[in-house]
């Protein structure tokens, strides 16, 4: 049987919440040294966790600091993914919110050796993981469906990526067509309103005037465009309400199992 080696790449700047729980979660399943973060200009704050994490092993790039680099993250990640083709077989762009599942037939999995299983079942290429549930932080163990999100990952391919959140990529990272995944991402986007707006404007400050910010916006970060406009918290938590909600707990458990809570519960 052919070995699987997992590659996990993650750019991120002050995560200071998700990160820790990124890498363990990601170290439980798939080994630690699978895992490389690029760090986008951290704080002082952040310097412990980045040492503990490269302490078990991950891989920390530093030299992408700058809020330009954040924009083209997709062009750099992928062209890391790229030049390590020969050491990973499945390369996963993810962000440090993104905890992935095995969805199949309504049922939903996070053991490693299915993984494991799934990824050797698959044929080299480019794949869709068009299932993406995010947080509501108001309720815990709720999760909501969003209308868009896709993102890719790559099977012993290259991974020319065009879009910051890795939301597409060129023709020329296909081997055939595209294939729809078995993955799914549960998503921590969702955290205190407070902390929302400073995520937000801070991944947006390239983007538009904060100063004025434009009533309509269609470019890159338009969910998080739609943040600055809420007046309120509770406009935050109308916003969520929208959505069909379904719980699952099997996250939840399995963070406790490697020692961390539930990230941004405020239920």
């Amino acid at each position: 049987m052919e070995e699987i080696k997992v590659g996990i790449y993650l750019m991120q700047k002050n995560e200071d919440v998700l990160l820790p729980l990124f890498v363990d979660f990601y170290g439980s399943l798939f080994g630690f040294e699978s895992i490389h973060i690029l760090d986008n200009g951290s704080n002082e704050t952040l310097r412990p966790i980045l040492t503990n994490a490269e302490k078990k092993g991950c891989k920390i790039i530093y030299g992408f600091d700058k809020p330009v680099d954040f924009e083209n993250k997709g062009k750099i990640i992928g062209e890391l993914i790229t030049k390590n083709i020969n050491k990973f077989n499945i390369s996963l762009p993810l962000d440090c919110d993104e905890f992935l599942v095995l969805e199949n037939s309504g049922e939903r999995y996070i053991l490693k050796e299915l993984f494991y299983k799934y990824f050797y079942s698959l044929e080299n290429g480019a794949y869709l993981v068009k299932k993406r549930y995010l947080n509501n932080p108001y309720k815990k163990d709720n999760f909501y469906h969003p209308p868009k999100g896709h993102k890719y990952f790559f099977k012993n391919c290259p991974a020319h990526i065009d879009s910051v959140g890795f939301h597409s990529i060129k023709e020329s990272s296909l081997l055939d067509e595209v294939k729809i995944s078995s993955l799914a991402y549960f998503e921590y986007h969702n955290r205190s309103f407070k902390e929302l707006i400073e995520k937000s404007k801070e991944k947006m400050k390239l983007r538009i005037n904060l100063k004025n910010i434009p009533k309509k916006y269609s470019g890159r970060g338009h969910h998080l465009h739609k943040h600055l406009l809420m007046r309120s918290e509770n406009d935050y938590i109308e916003s969520m309400k929208d959505f069909e909600h379904f719980k699952f707990e099997e996250l939840g458990i399995l963070f406790n199992e490697i020692g961390h809570q539930i990230p941004f519960n405020l239920s």
